[in-house]
């Protein structure tokens, strides 16, 4: 996941949140 970290670090927090659970 470290580089959708990277993808998505400029997008807004709850995106972020929301990405994770649904790759998790």
């Amino acid at each position: 996941m470290k580089g959708f970290d990277s993808k998505f670090k400029d997008l807004p927090d709850y995106i972020l949140k929301i990405t994770y659970q649904i790759w998790e």
